[in-house]
Order: structure tokens, then sequence, then C-alpha cells
């Protein structure tokens, strides 16, 4: 039984209790499939190189970072709302890890968990620090080493960890090899994400660029706020 508080599986509420409900495999693929084809079908296609479980395993993974990422990019919701909404993932992803998933597509990554043993926390909980970072009005980045690489790892280095397992690399041992590179591939990427979406980052009052980088070479925020060239 999961116990419900305000809305929010998993909380409490005194002399509440519902019955944890069951989803069927053919749910919960199907429900991943739906968000995939919805937001990213390319991503869908490419996945479908893979061997079936691995791409349903992964994603189930892309399911829950898709959401995530959502709650904190929603432009017409304050920074408050975001955080309520950040603290709720926070309970799901402690429901599902018990094996109480709150709907299809939290039990998909509870049946991907279950499938894993050396699928870790871990990553899932620093990628949601990182998204807790951007729930603020303004959100500036200080310094490129270490404040940019934290947040990469954070927020796209972390996906490389969760990959590892679901990609054959199961041990503590081969795992704590594939670390660095897994970690510095996320990190790549989001970076470059950063460079690309300057303008769309910009809408949501972010700046991602590092603001010492910016010093450096005489980038001025006001340009980078108005969409201006510099040189």
């Amino acid at each position: 039984a999961a116990s419900v508080r305000g809305g929010v599986p998993g909380g409490e509420r005194v002399g509440v209790r519902v019955a944890a409900p069951s989803y069927s495999t053919q749910d919960t693929h199907a429900a991943v499939e739906r968000m995939m084809k919805e937001y990213d079908p390319a991503l869908l296609w490419a996945s479908r190189l893979l061997p079936l479980q691995t791409a349903q395993d992964a994603g189930a993974l892309y399911a829950w970072c898709r959401r995530l990422d959502q709650i904190v990019d929603t432009p017409d919701s304050d920074d408050a709302k975001k955080r309520a909404a950040l603290d709720e993932w926070k309970v799901r992803l402690d429901m599902l890890w018990k094996g109480a998933p709150t709907d299809a597509l939290d039990a998909a990554l509870s049946s991907t968990v279950s499938r894993h043993p050396t699928l870790h926390k871990a990553p899932f909980e620093d990628m949601l620090a990182g998204m807790r970072a951007d729930a603020v009005a303004q959100r500036r980045i200080c310094s490129f080493n270490p404040d940019l690489l934290e947040y990469g790892y954070q927020v796209a280095g972390t996906v490389g960890l969760m990959l590892l397992p679901l990609l054959g690399v199961t041990t503590e041992l081969e795992q704590a090899k594939a670390r660095i590179p897994a970690v510095a591939l996320g990190t790549a990427i989001q970076i470059i994400n950063i460079i690309r979406d300057v303008k769309a980052d910009v809408a949501l009052g972010r700046v991602y660029l590092p603001q010492d980088e910016m010093s450096r070479l005489g980038v001025r925020e006001e340009d980078v706020m108005a969409g201006g060239c510099t040189p």
C-alpha cells in the first residue's frame, strides 16, 4: 500500500491508505513509447538499433529524465511551484525505487531498476540536485571549473552513469573504470547544448555561459540577454 499526502503519492495523511497500483509490462512500454513519439521520435527510432530489452530500459530512463526536465523548463510556472514539484519528484523516485511506482512511466523505471542491481540511485539524486539549482529567478554559472563542470555532471554526466549497467558494464569494478569517460561524454554533450540553446535559455532568465569566461573574452551579459553578436 502507498500513503498519500496532499496529493503526492508516497507521503502521509493520517488514516488514508491506498493500494499501490499495478502496471503490466505492456502498459509501461506503451507509455514510454508514446512519450518518445511525442517529444523525440528520432531517438525512438535510433533506440531500435539496440537489443529490445536494452532499448526498453533506456526508454524508461529517458521518460524519467524528460519529465524531470519539463518541471524546471516550464516557462509559465513560478520557482516555488517548481521546487514543490521537485520535492514531489524526489518522493516518487523513492517510491519507485521501493517497487511502488506512481504511474506507468515510473513503473517502467522501477522494472529497470529491479533488473540492474548496479543501477544506483545516486545519479538520479544528483540530477535532481542539478535541476533544483535551475529553479531560481536568475540562473547564472560563476565559473567553468568547478561550477559549469559540476552542473554538466549533474544534468547530463549522470545519464552516462545511468546507462552503464544497461549497456553491459555491470560489475562495480567495470563501472569504476568506465565512470570518467561516461561522465565526460555526458558533460561534453551538455556544454554543446548550452552553446546551442543560449537564446532559449535567456528566455527562461538563464545564462549558463560561465561568468569568468565571459569576462575573460569581453562578452557582456547584456549583449547575451539581448541576443546581440559579440567579438
